[in-house]
């Protein structure tokens, strides 16, 4: 083939590319990756940008890219998203070189007579990849990510082959790049490390062992260099692990996870939308199948291992491995997504596999098919959208902006769709967060989240305009939002709902809220006025009523799961532990955000409804009190209330105590369960009226911190819906006196990405200082040989 020829073929191809990824760009909503995406870049500053991205799970490289593109970019669908649809179209061009390059040097006969076929054929079959087109079209890292990869891998061979340090230099800087673009580049970055090393000590022949070894030692130093620019960010990395370690979002890895991840990389499935024809998915996975028949075979029967063509198997394969021992022995990392970044080369085998195995006269039939049933998937997946019907957030906005006045506050009840309305409504300042149960996950945005964009129960009580617009989703597991205030009330039964894309995205509404009377005050708990709050907080003093204030994150927290999943709502009869349909035994944990030292006295008033007890079902309540606030048992304090006769019984240390009341009493009356500590004897009381229980133990005189909560043993039956109707019981007070206490209000916000340390610095540019003095050496020595 001409090399005009060859040209004209390529510019065809990157020409399709970009019409399958410009195509409609801004016809869906933006959503929340994207949202958390142009958060980072528009309003952040660079070092803020940096402490919150090291808050969250990815390197920093892509938002700050995207930073400068906003510069030139206008704040729309189709501005934020370009930056990844022409990356998109430089990676296939990239993925011709490096796939040229590799034909050209390899000694596989027909491989190398069909250099730019191969190439073309594997460029065409990336332009036409559905999940490469997916993520070309939205404003994440990947198609950045998929460009590193193809140009440090480019510069990596050039540096093989010639041996110039400009070439060193160009793979040096765009491995480290690439890592710091997406933890994923980490394997593809080790990937290329090996087959460096092979490439120069098994496959290129020298005379002598000593200058074989200076040769493999001289090949390894771009991918060092690359490690010394990662290190600082590698200490952020051992950070982000620590946070995410008990809650990242991917699911644990099984034996059908590469398999599942494999084939939504070619024929995504969206979940809602056309339901697709079963013999459409089981012949994508008969054309995969043979697909991966003819690629091992490939490797099987041609003699590659001693080939440059073994690069795009190592680089293909290699980083999937490292993946799957990661995620068996760690967190799991495996995605459809992140096998963004090893699947060009994989495509680069299927090709050469193909112009290897099949005559030439039916290569052209098989390439053909192959692209257009790829791109088949990405028709079919972006039919499955609807977003000529499915509006999302852009449409609610929409419909809603006309109504609102330039000043009215807007409340948002779930971070998964706060930035993204923060970006289709004007004045930002009056979008506010409502998170009465604490801080999002991560996942959920967390990294993100300001002080003065939240809004607490107690703000919202006292708010005094006419009307509230609250703005909910019922996806991202609808686990996240709390209902309003009792005081706010729908002022219509009726709520239009926006669908979203994704199955996962649910649908969103806009509805509004007019304010009522306030409620009644229980008796026996009269309110405190926000003038002696202070007299309730003090160093020696705590009490804080839940039927007087809403829950407040300064002094509490729950655990993972708990306030996030709504099984702990604030309420007007108090703070309301409701069951939980999830098959297994949960801890339901209220902690108290201090540490009280020397002898303290805790006392907690408990309402149980009477249909809390069931004939089969009884409800515990346990206390942990522990050094930290990690939830170790250092003494457990139990009280269980059996059903029918209600058997009172408590449990703290080997001591046990009980006693029986009429349920209707239980019913009319309020537990009060107390525990004491004075020097190491911790006494435990458990009062109805005028009976109680009391036990004693001995635990440590060091400060501790209190954790309370429902023990829930919830229904084997997920269809049970009035689980949710009745709440087992109701938290009214809680009092603590101390010796002293001490407060921990700090709730996650003021959290930062811990830099490295002074002596971090002095020791990463001595060894940069050592690593360019042997570069200088070994530079010269290879220039004289």
């Amino acid at each position: 083939m001409t090399d005009r020829r060859s040209w004209l073929l390529l510019f065809i191809v990157l020409f399709l590319a970009g019409i399958v990824r410009f195509w409609q760009l801004d016809a869906r909503s933006v959503w929340f990756d994207e949202a958390f995406s142009l958060e980072l870049a528009t309003n952040c500053g660079i070092i803020e940008l940096l402490d919150r991205t090291g808050r969250d799970v990815h390197p920093p490289g892509y938002y700050l890219v995207l930073k400068a593109w906003m510069w030139i970019a206008p704040p729309t669908e189709y501005g934020i998203r370009s930056l990844s649809a022409i990356l998109g179209v430089i990676g296939v061009g990239l993925m011709y070189l490096v796939t040229k390059s590799l034909s050209q040097s390899s000694r596989i006969q027909t491989i190398k007579t069909n250099t730019d076929w191969i190439a073309l054929s594997a460029a065409l079959l990336l332009a036409t990849n559905a999940q490469h087109i997916y993520w070309s079209r939205e404003a994440r890292m990947y198609a950045q990510g998929v460009v590193l990869t193809l140009l440090s891998t480019w510069f990596m061979l050039q540096w093989l082959e010639k041996r110039k340090w400009t070439w060193g230099l160009g793979a040096a800087l765009t491995t480290a790049a690439l890592m710091l673009t997406h933890n994923f580049g980490l394997f593809t970055a080790v990937s290329q490390f090996l087959c460096a090393v092979w490439y120069e000590g098994y496959f290129r022949c020298q005379t002598s062992v000593s200058r074989k070894m200076r040769s493999v030692v001289t090949v390894m130093i771009p991918w060092i260099f690359a490690a010394w620019l990662y290190l600082p960010w590698f200490t952020v990395l051992l950070q982000q692990r620590a946070r995410v370690q008990q809650e990242f979002w991917i699911q644990p890895f099984k034996w059908h996870t590469l398999p599942t991840v494999l084939f939504q990389h070619v024929f995504p499935l969206n979940g809602v939308g056309p339901v697709i024809d079963w013999l459409v998915l089981a012949s994508t996975g008969v054309v995969l199948f043979a697909a991966g028949v003819v690629s091992l075979w490939f490797l099987i029967r041609a003699k590659w291992s001693r080939d440059p063509w073994t690069i795009p198997a190592v680089m293909g394969l290699g980083p999937v491995l490292i993946a799957v021992l990661v995620s068996i022995g760690s967190v799991s990392v495996i995605d459809t997504r992140h096998l963004s970044y090893c699947f060009p080369f994989l495509l680069m085998l299927f090709c050469g596999a193909v112009y290897w195995l099949i005559p030439r006269e039916w290569v052209v039939y098989t390439i053909v098919f192959a692209s257009g049933w790829s791109l088949f998937g990405e028709l079919q997946h972006r039919a499955s959208l609807q977003t000529d019907q499915r509006g999302g957030v852009r449409a609610a906005m929409k419909a809603l902006g006309p109504k609102l006045s330039d000043s009215e506050l807007v409340v948002v009840q779930h971070p998964g769709i706060y930035h993204a309305v923060c970006f289709y409504l004007p004045n930002r300042d009056r979008i506010k967060l409502y998170l009465p149960a604490g801080l999002p996950r991560h996942f959920y945005g967390r990294p993100l989240v300001r002080q003065e964009e939240l809004i607490t129960g107690s703000e919202l009580e006292k708010l005094t305009q006419p009307r509230l617009v609250a703005v909910d989703t019922g996806g991202f597991g609808g686990d996240q939002g709390f209902p309003l205030p009792e005081r706010w009330q729908p002022q219509n039964a009726h709520v239009e709902w926006f669908q979203d894309v994704a199955w996962f995205q649910g649908s969103i509404a806009a509805r509004e809220y007019v304010p009522q009377t306030l409620p009644v005050v229980a008796a026996g708990c009269p309110p405190i006025s926000e003038n002696n709050l202070a007299i309730s907080r003090t160093s020696k003093e705590f009490r804080w009523e839940f039927t007087q204030h809403q829950f407040d994150r300064e002094w509490f927290s729950l655990s993972t799961g708990v306030g996030e999943s709504g099984t702990v709502r604030p309420t007007a009869a108090g703070l309301a532990f409701l069951p939980s349909t999830i098959p297994s035994r949960e801890n339901h944990f209220l902690s108290v955000r201090q540490s009280v030292l020397g002898d303290f006295h805790m006392k907690t008033v408990w309402t149980v409804p009477g249909d809390s007890l069931s004939p089969v079902k009884d409800l515990s309540l346990r206390f942990l009190l522990t050094q930290d606030s990690s939830l170790f048992d250092v003494e457990p304090v139990d009280i269980r209330i059996g059903p029918n006769e209600s058997v009172i019984e408590l449990h703290c240390g080997r001591e046990n105590a009980s006693f029986s009341i009429d349920a209707r009493l239980l019913a009319a009356n309020r537990l009060e369960v107390s525990l004491r500590r004075v020097g190491r004897k911790l006494s435990a009381c458990a009062t109805v009226g005028d009976r109680s229980a009391q036990c004693e133990t001995w635990i440590t005189d060091l400060p501790m911190q209190l954790h309370l909560g429902d023990v829930v043993v919830p229904s084997q039956s997920e269809s049970d819906t009035n689980l949710f109707l009745n709440a087992r019981c109701f938290l009214e007070i809680v009092q603590v006196s101390a010796d002293s206490i001490q407060y921990h209000s700090d709730d996650g916000i003021k959290d930062i990405t811990s830099p490295p340390p002074v002596i971090f610095w002095k020791s990463w540019s001595i060894l940069g200082l050592i690593l360019s003095g042997t570069v200088c050496v070994l530079g010269r020595r290879s220039v004289s040989t």
